[in-house]
């Protein structure tokens, strides 16, 4: 098209963006051969694309099978501060059972304000059994907004209580579930915290709202969230429903949740269809 013919000529004018842009479109063609060729002309000067271009030699050389030149590529875009290559170095030298160059691209990329590479550095320092390093790159990550180091750095928090629930609460507020659930467990107002878990696909949230509104004598409300836990693998939750809708006479729908339950291992849902012939 009028664009790639423009960086084309633009490519062999010297201009080592366009070389960079023609190989994106090539690539987003799957031409990876031709696109392959465009980002080893911008991995030779010194702008700070050109490491980028680097990474894309790297990445189709990996998707080629050909580890070796892969690797070399991503070692050209590290040393040029492209963090997600110092990232990748660090999950093929972990995977080469080579700790000590791990780390050094692992913490790299963290240093880049890659919070993935944050979060591997802190898992890192985990598994080596040094549990406050793990800590330092644990908050490094969650200050990145990166829900999975909040979550780790809550559970790393184990001196001050309120630390480690804000920071499962920072991960709830990223969207992750298990963050709701963790933070719930250490708050005394914790029915907004289980509703969200729910929200996020946590069935123990959904079970725990049914029992706060069980509590409360809503039962709509309760099996409302009773069958959200039950879709969510919260078998517990499917008998409660089958249950409640025999008291209602719906047995059509109950048969359907307490053959769930019964599957799953629950003898009462099985005892319970049973004795009302279902």
């Amino acid at each position: 098209d009028k664009a790639l013919l423009y960086f084309d000529k633009a490519c062999k004018a010297g201009k080592v963006d366009s070389c960079f842009n023609a190989g994106i479109t090539k690539k987003l063609q799957g031409k990876l051969s031709d696109a392959l060729s465009f980002f080893k002309l911008t991995c030779q000067g010194t702008q700070a694309k050109d490491g980028e271009g680097c990474y894309f030699v790297g990445l189709i050389y990996s998707k080629q099978g050909n580890q070796a030149k892969a690797k070399s590529f991503y070692e050209l875009a590290c040393r040029s501060d492209i963090s997600i290559a110092c990232f990748t170095l660090g999950d093929r030298y972990l995977l080469e059972k080579n700790n000590f160059l791990a780390e050094k691209f692992y913490k790299k990329s963290c240093r880049a304000d890659y919070k993935e590479g944050c979060f591997a550095a802190s898992r890192f320092f985990y598994d080596q059994g040094n549990r406050p390093k793990a800590k330092t790159y644990s908050e490094f990550g969650c200050k990145m907004d990166h829900a999975k180091s909040c979550y780790n750095l809550g559970a790393l928090e184990k001196i001050n209580k309120k630390k480690s629930r804000n920071a499962y609460s920072k991960a709830c507020a990223l969207s992750l579930g298990r963050g709701c659930l963790k933070a719930a467990s250490l708050t005394k107002d914790s029915d907004t915290l289980y509703k969200r878990a729910c929200e996020l696909g946590e069935a123990k949230g959904c079970k725990e709202v049914s029992n706060h509104y069980y509590d409360l004598g809503n039962q709509e409300e309760s099996l409302t969230y009773s069958k959200l836990a039950c879709k969510l693998g919260q078998n517990r939750s499917c008998h409660n429903v089958g249950l409640f809708l025999i008291k209602k006479g719906e047995t059509s729908e109950a048969r359907d949740y307490l053959s769930q339950s019964c599957r799953d291992g629950i003898s009462q849902s099985c005892n319970l269809m049973k004795k009302n012939g279902l």
